[in-house]
């Protein structure tokens, strides 16, 4: 709901250079990463799901959402709608607990693979691969993968989406 407050009116700001602003498409970018996010568990878990991209205003608008007919419909919008999110994230975060361009790329790889075997059409394997070739391009090096289940992992490059708690 909040994803979708976000995505939804977030011209409604005057933004230097509109469309074009970095901050606006990295904030856009991480909204249409976290609906998608919980849309693809959601579709993976249960398949028919109700599904909306602009919330409903009253209690009668949300008595008109919709069951999908099945994920199929779920798994091709989160896989375009990641498209428009990747485009606009930066490569690298600001902090460990934002999202980037290889999150962004990982989710929607994962969301073809759950695709791929829920629909058992191997078609949705091809967007698996292209992403993850992307992926490999552009990764680090390699950390001691013993660290990442340490205090002070935060900022091994391949911890995403962490929260410092002091």
């Amino acid at each position: 709901n909040r994803a979708n407050t976000v995505i939804n009116n977030i011209d409604n700001y005057a933004w230097p250079g509109g469309e074009s602003n970095a901050e606006r498409n990295r904030i856009l970018g991480e909204a249409i990463v976290v609906r998608d996010y919980i849309y693809m568990e959601l579709a993976a878990l249960y398949g028919r799901i109700m599904f909306y991209t602009v919330n409903p205003e009253t209690v009668a608008d949300s008595k008109e959402v919709k069951q999908t007919d099945g994920p199929k419909e779920v798994f091709d919008f989160i896989l375009d709608d990641l498209k428009t999110a990747i485009a606009g994230l930066p490569q690298t975060p600001a902090n460990k607990s934002m999202v980037s361009k290889p999150a962004a790329r990982l989710l929607r790889a994962r969301c073809a693979a759950y695709a791929a075997g829920y629909l058992k059409d191997n078609s949705y394997f091809n967007i698996t691969l292209e992403e993850t070739k992307e992926l490999l391009a552009n990764a680090p090096q390699l950390a001691d993968f013993g660290k990442l289940f340490r205090t002070g992992c935060q900022n091994e490059d391949e911890v995403i989406l962490v929260k410092d708690f002091n």
